[in-house]
């Protein structure tokens, strides 16, 4: 430790020659870290000679001549600390403000590695974003991150101008959509805006790679679970949904109300239909049944349910094609038995582990997929030049079997949602579908 001169009490040395007198409010300030630190002491001081005028002093409110505290031994004489005490309770005044500092500078030094990580991962301007392929598991090192929610992660860059010396920030207006709540939507600039639920998520990735990439830019506004059908909603068979529940319907009509007036020239319906259309049994599994309805004392059966998509998909598909739209409605992907993805993590090397992990009858997943399609065909015979479709079951499934690898590699991340693996083994098969998105966008150019 650092030597210090001795002086009389009252006054102290601080290192490399700095005096520092004992003023008021050092002194105070002592007897305040004293107070603080105090843990027992004797509480006895020195007698004072009593006079007429003298008032008794409580012994409470005494400067013991010595405490004891977590620092040592603190002592005083007649309430003024000795040089070793008013050292100790200067260093521990500069701990206490090194640990202040440090806590302090944390929050900026954690946003700097935040910042120093995306462009790591190339999202290192305000026109890059980053965007997780699969849902989150224990393996992502996120602080209360989940695992239903696609993160998109991107650094705001923010300056100022010197013309105006005001805070502005760049940002690509296709940005506006970029994510899964557009909330700016009639700012959004996406060639194709993806309406939907979690499934939206690889059709977007699907729509991307077959349209050449980067040249078309495709848009999300999403909500796990939300259907986007115009003027109805999801009735959730899950306890502690109703949250949720509440926040689809309300989606469902922001949709519906906001979409008239995006400059998006393509719109993409996007779900788990079967969810809705089917019940319970799959081949040997048993799933959560959902429906939709109009208001809550609608029917909740099955084939209310059927009877709302079928109306209510016509009058989406409408609604949006009098506000001047061209529609893509994308039905859903065959459906994978719960225990194919450990069964695939157990028989990836086997030379035919689709085969050995089929759990679930082809033509039961097949059946499963019938009505969304047929009802999905139905909408595109009465607008063939306004709506297309893509149906996934003939891309994905013979007569034999459903496809969920390819070349060795997993289609899917769990028993619905394709990875970009899969996204890719979808976009080969749109060409049909690639012509006419392309034919819709040169005419409006045009």
């Amino acid at each position: 430790m650092m030597a210090h001169k001795r002086v009389k009490a009252g006054t102290s040395w601080r290192g490399h020659g700095e005096k520092r007198s004992m003023t008021p409010t050092t002194r105070l300030l002592c007897a305040t870290l004293m107070v603080g630190l105090m843990g027992s002491g004797d509480a006895s001081a020195v007698s004072a000679p009593k006079m007429k005028m003298t008032t008794p002093i409580p012994e409470s409110i005494i400067t013991p001549e010595s405490v004891e505290t977590r620092l040592g031994t603190l002592k005083f004489f007649d309430g003024f600390p000795d040089d070793a005490t008013s050292e100790l309770l200067y260093d521990n005044l500069d701990f206490m403000r090194g640990v202040e500092a440090f806590l302090n500078a944390m929050p900026g030094a954690s946003i700097e590695a935040f910042r120093v990580g995306l462009a790591s991962q190339g999202a290192d301007n305000n026109q890059s974003m980053l965007i997780f392929e699969d849902l989150m598991d224990s393996h992502s090192l996120f602080l209360t991150g989940n695992t239903e929610s696609i993160y998109n992660l991107m650094w705001w860059a923010h300056f100022r101008t010197e013309e105006t010396n005001r805070s502005e920030s760049e940002v690509d207006p296709k940005l506006l959509c970029a994510n899964s709540d557009a909330k700016k939507v009639a700012d959004c600039q996406a060639d194709i805006l993806v309406l939907g639920d979690s499934h939206s998520v690889h059709s977007v990735e699907t729509l991307r790679q077959a349209l050449g990439g980067d040249k078309l830019f495709v848009g999300r506004w999403s909500l796990p679970g939300c259907p986007p059908l115009f003027g109805a909603y999801k009735i959730y068979n899950a306890r502690g949904l109703s949250k949720r529940q509440e926040r689809c319907r309300k989606l469902i009509g922001q949709w519906e109300r906001e979409i008239q007036n995006a400059p998006t020239p393509i719109i993409a319906l996007a779900a788990r239909w079967a969810w809705l259309s089917e019940g319970p049994r799959y081949g040997n599994e048993l799933l959560r049944a959902e429906a939709m309805v109009r208001s809550p004392t609608d029917p909740y059966t099955m084939d209310y349910s059927r009877k709302v998509i079928r109306e209510q998909l016509a009058y989406t598909v409408g609604s949006l094609i009098r506000s001047g739209k061209k529609v893509i409605i994308l039905g859903q992907v065959p459906l994978r038995s719960s225990k194919a993805k450990s069964c695939f993590a157990q028989h990836q090397n086997e030379p035919d582990v689709e085969q050995t992990c089929q759990k679930i009858p082809v033509d039961a997943m097949i059946e499963r997929l019938r009505f969304m399609d047929e009802t999905i065909k139905a909408e595109v015979a009465k607008h063939p030049s306004s709506v297309a479709s893509f149906l996934p079951s003939h891309a994905f499934c013979t007569t034999d079997r459903c496809r969920f690898v390819e070349d060795g590699k997993p289609l899917y991340t769990d028993s619905g949602h394709l990875n970009e693996d899969g996204a890719r083994f979808l976009a080969r098969q749109l060409d049909g579908l690639r012509n006419q998105i392309l034919a819709w966008l040169n005419a409006g150019q045009g």
